[in-house]
């Protein structure tokens, strides 16, 4: 926590903060007036063609060489004041033109920035709603760069819903889904091949500067000319492979439809001309009105421009791909404005998709006889729908969809509608789930049926020995929003301060794929859920809170560097990269960092289903790495001394103050007595030393199949008991 001087002077700092948000409004229009006083006298093909290649170059020994324009969506804003100017020169822009096109750039980013964050200060008091309207305007700025799907789940997506409308598209635009989707891959895998030419090129050239610099005549005379001009060796074969690198840029990016299709093989020009068409604009023809990252850009849903007769140019190319469900949803719009027939099918087909993916992304966790879906029941005279129930061990998860889109206003932050966005994307689905869960606490016996009306489930409640966990998966990727569901009391919504878990259908895709067991899945959601409810750790998306957790096994806040806790854990984007590497570059499988005796230990609790099992389970992932391989290295340790010497043994350990846990563990020969004893000494210790929770594990070592053979669970808090203390008293 920051310490406030006691001469801290409130207004004055105040006044500071709204000075520095002036200074920063001020800076932030007078770039954009220098960057388009530049566009409108240069052509602006050959600009947006280098400054997009700049973008994607990375040289191995300097892989942050022009990070900030990876880091912020400077290609799209730039695109899109270019468009806004409807005259383009034709005169090729020059490199100190087109470095300060970057530099202005770089500093326009940072003064916008600057301009986000201290808007509150010109306010009276800065709301908590302020922090909200910062994060969505946030991650719409960061979601025209940072892709929040893989090309695999894209595909999935845009076959089982657009595609499911093939007809419709072919018939208004000329081609498919698949179309689209193939013809984006070549327009991408033509740019690639004319990138990893040029580079070939460019390293070629930087061999051959390094070859005359080594030889023995040419190498001394070129040494003595950069002398002369204050030039390093190293500055000299940087700037001989620039050259070829960034030499008429935009040939790499202009295309004619023919020799396109001619170089790529693709068939169907006539098809292809019209997949141009639809997805194409022109210079003059963007937004009027942009004025900042934020405002409506036309390249998003138009990523093609079209600069005369039949020459097109793309200049970012990834766009045509990860771009499409923009795209066709726009061509859809027009059904959207009427509510036609088309539109009502089209968001019933994204519900469904919805529904069935998550029931196939559970059923990777949990047997397909345990997974319910399209659930009705009746409830207080009224006719009720579940989307999902999974009855599990102790465990009931009530999981609600929504594939409702999150709108444009919300995304640039306006109140009111983010409030009604969010209500229906998290807080309906999560009272719908509240509902759920009332009935069957209201009821002896819950009864859900199928739509046609059988009986397909029945449930009978257990006061105390039934845990209830709600999901919220959503279609629209909320990131933030999602992940820090305590902030939204601000707008009015969760009032009752309990939360569900809200994630993205596609998070929820990858977390199934990476998450090794049901009883692993039940400990992270339970962990994750309360995590939520501290408000400590903070992410940007759900897959930083799962990396996290991969590599730590818990959500237990880290200590900072004075041994304080901290009141804020920021999962940075680097948390969640490692997906990234396996997805996109082929490195490892990212995998849950467990013991492998702790997974055997896992794996036998649930082959067993013994009662309160995931309870024992998550009680033994609750301990941290360290104390888990002191206790099984015990474990493994007391086994071998009784098949040694065929006695019994056991070991106690006792985490009052970290976990208010005790652990035993007993080892004898044969199973006669094991689970009476093992139980009667827990309950002993449990009582002897005041702890709520303690468990118990038993192994009969002349069984070699298993690792243990007995489990007991103790979880309650300590009560004085006569009976206990006299059998503790001591003889």
């Amino acid at each position: 926590m920051m310490k406030i001087s006691k001469d801290f002077n409130e207004k004055e700092w105040k006044d500071k903060l709204k000075e520095a948000h002036d200074f920063a409004v001020h800076e932030k229009d007078k770039i954009k007036q220098k960057i388009e006083s530049i566009i409108k006298n240069v052509d602006p093909v050959e600009l947006l063609s280098h400054v997009s290649l700049v973008s994607q170059y990375i040289p191995k020994d300097r892989p942050k060489t022009n990070q900030y324009l990876r880091d912020q969506p400077t290609l799209h804003f730039l695109v899109a004041l270019c468009l806004k100017n409807g005259n383009p020169d034709d005169k090729p822009p020059d490199n100190q033109e087109i470095d300060r096109i970057i530099k202005l750039l770089e500093k326009y980013f940072i003064y916008y920035s600057q301009d986000l964050i201290l808007q509150s200060a010109k306010k009276e008091q800065a709301l908590e709603v302020d922090g909200l309207i910062l994060s969505t305007r946030l991650q719409k700025i960061n979601s025209q760069i940072n892709i929040n799907i893989y090309q695999f789940q894209l595909e999935h997506f845009l076959g089982n819903v657009f595609g499911k409308f093939d007809n419709y598209f072919v018939k208004k635009i000329g081609f498919s889904i698949s179309d689209a989707l193939n013809f984006g891959q070549k327009i991408v895998k033509r740019y690639e091949k004319l990138l990893n030419k040029r580079l070939g090129k460019a390293r070629e050239a930087r061999e051959r500067a390094n070859q005359e610099l080594k030889d023995p005549i040419k190498g001394s005379q070129l040494r003595e000319t950069l002398k002369k001009r204050n030039m390093t060796e190293k500055e000299f074969t940087e700037s001989y492979s620039g050259f070829l690198m960034f030499t008429s840029t935009k040939e790499m990016f202009v295309f004619k439809p023919d020799k396109l299709c001619k170089e790529e093989g693709i068939k169907e020009t006539g098809k292809f001309k019209k997949y141009l068409k639809a997805l194409n604009c022109k210079f003059g023809e963007g937004n009027k009105n942009f004025n900042s990252p934020l405002d409506e850009n036309t390249i998003i849903k138009k990523p093609i421009i079209n600069i005369g007769g039949d020459k097109y140019f793309c200049p970012i190319p990834q766009d045509l791909i990860f771009n499409l469900p923009l795209i066709l949803e726009n061509i859809l719009e027009e059904e959207n404005q009427k509510q036609t027939r088309i539109w009502q099918k089209y968001q019933k087909q994204k519900s469904q998709y919805a529904e069935n993916s998550t029931y196939e992304y559970f059923s990777r966790l949990f047997p397909k006889h345990n997974i319910f879906k399209n659930l009705k029941y009746t409830h207080q005279d009224q006719e009720c729908e579940a989307d999902i129930l999974i009855p599990y061990a102790n465990k009931i998860f009530i999981i609600e969809l929504k594939a409702g889109s999150f709108t444009e206003p919300a995304k640039r932050g306006a109140i009111k509608r983010l409030k009604t966005d969010l209500k229906k994307l998290i807080e309906d689905a999560y009272q719908q789930g509240r509902r759920v869960m009332e009935y069957i606490k209201s009821t002896k016996t819950a009864v859900f049926k199928d739509k046609s009306g059988k009986k397909v489930l029945e449930i009978k409640f257990q006061p105390n020995k039934i845990d209830f966990l709600l999901i919220n998966v959503t279609l629209e990727p909320l990131m933030s929003l999602a992940t820090g569901l305590k902030r939204l009391q601000s707008l009015g919504l969760f009032t009752e301060n309990e939360y569900p878990w809200s994630v993205n259908l596609f998070e929820l895709d990858l977390i199934t794929r990476h998450v090794p067991s049901p009883i692993i899945f039940i400990h992270y959601l339970e962990k994750r859920l309360s995590a939520q409810d501290e408000n400590i750790f903070h992410s940007l998306d759900e897959l930083s809170f799962l990396a996290w957790y991969l590599e730590k096994g818990n959500f237990y806040v880290p200590l900072a560097d004075d041994g304080k806790t901290p009141n804020l854990v920021a999962l940075s984007g680097s948390w969640a990269a490692i997906f990234d590497d396996h997805y996109l570059y082929d490195k490892d499988d990212p995998k849950l960092k467990i013991e492998p005796d702790l997974l055997k230990i896992i794996k036998i609790l649930e082959v067993l289903h013994q009662v309160g099992y995931s309870n024992i389970a998550s009680a033994l992932l609750d301990f941290d790495h360290k104390n888990r391989e002191l206790i099984l290295r015990n474990i493994n340790k007391f086994i071998k001394k009784t098949k040694k010497d065929q006695k019994k043994h056991n070991f106690t350990v006792l985490y009052k103050e970290a976990f208010n846990t005790g652990f035993t563990f007993v080892a004898q020969c044969g199973r006669d007595g094991l689970r009476e004893s093992l139980g009667s000494y827990c309950a002993m210790k449990k009582y002897q030393t005041k702890t709520k929770r303690w468990i118990g594990l038993g192994r009969d070592v002349l069984d070699n199949e298993w690792l243990v053979n007995e489990f007991v669970y103790l979880d309650f808090p300590w009560k004085s008991n006569p009976k206990m203390d006299e059998l503790l008293k001591p003889a």
